[in-house]
């Protein structure tokens, strides 16, 4: 017994497999390019055509997020890295107070003017772990 199954976005070609897929039109504005295509280096189906296959859809991933981040001009952080530079900040903010109990009083304030939550957490509670 086979097991037939339709992988998406994969050409079969003469000379072996083709990876096609048609980036979204914001993106495509960005490239140039309507399509990302690449050939697969196997030439048989197996295992190891599917694993190429997950790697060129991370790769296509990859082209569309920083092909976004090109088209709005905002760099896209982990949530990691955001809280690692919201402690840096945090520690800036409250290296300027008198008193250390006015951490609650400027994490209000800053909360009213509509500052980063991941901010306003690293300088009520610089010891917690950012929730990750």
């Amino acid at each position: 017994m086979a097991i037939v199954m339709k992988i998406k976005y994969l050409d079969k070609l003469k000379e072996g497999f083709r990876f096609k897929r048609r980036f979204p039109k914001d993106v495509a504005q960005v490239t140039g390019r309507e399509f990302f295509q690449a050939r697969f280096a196997v030439k048989e189906e197996g295992p190891v055509l599917l694993r190429e296959h997950a790697a060129l859809l991370r790769d296509f991933e990859d082209t569309v997020r920083a092909g976004r981040r090109q088209a709005t001009g905002s760099e896209e952080v982990p949530p990691r890295e955001r809280w690692y530079r919201a402690l840096t900040e945090a520690e800036r903010l409250v290296d300027e107070l008198p008193d250390e109990d006015l951490r609650d009083v400027l994490a209000d304030e800053m909360h009213k003017l509509g500052s980063d939550p991941m901010l306003l957490k690293a300088i009520r509670d610089p010891e917690a772990n950012s929730g990750l």
